[in-house]
């Protein structure tokens, strides 16, 4: 438990999968007992979401520049008139104005970036070693992403760690519906093998491609239903929408490609499906794939550097090439084959899930780089700290 004063600080004015990730995380920190507060714009989207949460909130001006002295002297007069010790940041855009606020007006603030995203180093390294050199922690979401930081000076290597993406494991192993159950509440047949893909109507999620697959899985002797569930409406995906639908029809498979919104209740849609599939190369704050593992559900996915990790590069789930149709149909013949297969991947994507991406054991990492950055501030104080 931190026992400091402690705040995440976030410029951002949109409310994306960055924002609320972080902000369920905050929350999940704060009822294991630490008071970590939020830092950003009263008026932004995320603070919204953040007090629906009940994360406390101090207030900054937004002002969207990349540099700007006035916006780290904002934030630093946050940091003094709330005697913080301990800051948090989590957006690359918002490093410099952290060690602006640091160097100018806070010197003894600890700072910890928390890389949730990934970091294109551009020109002159010397630059970025000086701009990465006050961050008392580096927390990686995954080991990949630390590869750039070790080519350079700072952050040195003993303060780079790896703390994953995470998620409330129990909420989704032990609160599934049946299968039977879950179909019923989204109005889906009881009667066939259905593949579940998650996430808005974008041309990005290449939807289009898992459409097409089916088709040739049907026209092969595998035939399955599928399932999209999204937002209820995107206006700004009407034209990719329709030609979804349109798709569906030229394939022939009306009756059985079934577009749903979102349920109140995110374990519905991980208990009416057989397998997951992930066709695009997920962020890595993005814990749709964590979620699918959790719920003992196979996962199907597009190659890439996120999805190979998370699913230990096929050992806990099935890979496939990118825009290859035949490979993916080949994994998902396994899937709808090899019912051996199958509780192989569920077993191995449950332990993975509860050993790796469970929220306790994240959040223990991330109390224990927060409890040391502020022993470490105590010394240079000449204060004892307690040990927990």
């Amino acid at each position: 438990m931190a026992s400091g004063r402690v705040a995440l600080y976030c410029s951002s004015d949109q409310l994306g999968g960055l924002e609320k990730y972080t902000i369920q995380v905050l929350q999940w920190l704060n009822e294991r007992g630490n008071n970590i507060s939020l830092i950003t714009s009263g008026n932004s989207p995320m603070s919204s979401y953040a007090t629906a949460k009940y994360v406390q909130l101090y207030d900054t001006p937004f002002i969207n520049r990349f540099v700007s002295i006035r916006k780290a002297r904002n934030l630093a007069n946050v940091i003094k008139r709330e005697q913080l010790e301990v800051l948090i940041i989590v957006r690359p855009r918002d490093i410099t104005t952290a060690v602006l606020a640091r160097f100018f007006f806070r010197r003894r603030l600890v700072l910890i970036y928390y890389q949730l995203r990934y970091i294109t180093l551009h020109g002159n390294l010397r630059f970025y070693s000086l701009l990465f050199r006050p961050f008392r922690f580096w927390l990686v979401a995954m080991k990949f992403l630390a590869t750039d930081m070790h080519s350079l000076r700072y952050p040195k290597s003993s303060r780079i760690r790896v703390v994953h993406p995470c998620v409330d494991t129990s909420y989704f192993s032990e609160n599934r519906l049946s299968q039977a159950e879950a179909r019923e509440s989204l109005n889906l047949p009881t009667d066939r093998k259905i593949l579940g893909v998650l996430g808005r109507l974008s041309e990005e999620q290449k939807h289009d491609f898992v459409i097409r697959a089916m088709q040739f899985l049907k026209i092969n002797g595998y035939p399955a239903d599928l399932l999209i569930m999204g937002p209820a409406k995107d206006p700004e995906q009407e034209e990719y929408q329709e030609f979804l639908q349109l798709l569906v029809k030229e394939c022939n498979l009306e009756g059985h490609v079934h577009f749903r919104s979102y349920p109140a209740n995110m374990p519905v849609f991980f208990g009416a499906i057989d397998a997951f599939v992930v066709n695009k190369s997920i962020r890595p704050y993005d814990t749709a794939i964590i979620k699918a593992l959790a719920s003992g559900v196979p996962v199907v996915a597009r190659s890439s550097e996120t999805n190979n990790y998370l699913l230990q590069e096929g050992q806990i789930g099935l890979l496939y090439k990118t825009n290859d149709l035949e490979n993916f149909a080949a994994k998902m013949i396994l899937i709808l084959t090899q019912n051996k297969v199958v509780e192989h991947l569920r077993a191995c994507g449950k332990a993975a899930a509860l050993e790796k991406y469970d929220k306790d054991t994240i959040c223990n990492l991330l109390e224990e780089s927060l409890h040391t950055s502020m022993k470490v501030n105590a010394r240079k104080k000449g204060i004892e700290q307690p040990d927990y």
